[in-house]
């Protein structure tokens, strides 16, 4: 593809990123095929975060080509068969959702988040866009730093997950001048091996809280995100709009959620 098309190509693309949906009127999927000349095309597909994770695009792009080869040459495409469909499995979390083990959940994230205050984000952080108060910031980490974050881990039996997670609420108290920090992380939500290889959005956003004692040290920190993320992993079916519930939190809330950042 020439440069010229791969720029216009690359044009299209990000206006059909920012177009958003109409959910009332229009399924949360759409599809474009764009053609570059006779013989070259490209396929843009872009989805509601709704309906999709990571895991879902992966299995999109693995199943997709053997779906088109299939079609090409005029066969059944040899794809396996779903255990379970998406909506089927949701359908008996809910049934199962008064038993004991969802109400422990409950119980725990209750007892976790008590008197939880929102994190006061530091007003120089960039706003992503004029429509929106979301807030990011894009930093680069030399690879030494992150290899000696990596040998910290090891020493302590922790992943550079939860050493990264613990690095991100230390800054984030220095920043703030609070010591309870609370982190939404993403979790895949995919425990159930039925469900690896099923297209949809099952990730669940965990809250992660520690209170940081400047007395401690780091692998004392370390040590105790590495615990609570455990904790929480463990936890991560119950969906967490329950939670909310339970805590009075209304789900559409977004001033009301228990973590600022992600």
């Amino acid at each position: 593809m020439e440069e010229t098309a791969l720029d216009r190509l690359t044009e299209i693309a990000a206006r059909e990123q920012e177009r958003p949906f109409s959910l009332a009127e229009e399924p949360p999927f759409r599809a474009r095929l764009l053609r570059q000349s006779a013989r070259e095309h490209a396929l843009l597909l872009t989805q509601n975060h709704i309906i999709n994770d990571d895991r879902s695009t992966a299995i999109i792009l693995r199943e997709l080509p053997r779906l088109y080869e299939a079609a090409r040459r005029g066969r059944p495409a040899d794809l396996p068969t779903p255990s379970i469909e998406y909506f089927d499995y949701f359908e008996r979390m809910a049934l199962e959702g008064a038993g004991d083990a969802v109400e422990g959940d409950i119980a725990y994230w209750r007892q976790d988040l008590a008197e939880v205050q929102l994190l006061r984000i530091p007003a120089c952080l960039p706003v992503r866009s004029a429509s929106s108060d979301i807030r990011h910031r894009r930093a680069h980490i030399a690879q030494e730093h992150v290899e000696q974050l990596t040998a910290r881990c090891r020493e302590g039996g922790s992943t550079l997950f939860a050493g990264a997670l613990a690095v991100t609420m230390a800054v984030l108290s220095c920043f703030s001048g609070q010591q309870d920090i609370v982190v939404g992380v993403p979790a895949m939500n995919r425990g159930d091996a039925r469900v690896l290889d099923v297209v949809g959005c099952f990730l669940n956003t965990l809250p992660i809280r520690v209170k940081l004692d400047p007395a401690q040290s780091f692998a004392h920190h370390l040590h105790t995100v590495s615990e609570k993320l455990a904790a929480a992993l463990s936890r991560q079916r119950t969906a967490f709009v329950e939670v909310y519930d339970s805590l009075g939190i209304g789900a559409s809330d977004g001033g009301g959620l228990p973590y600022g950042i992600l």
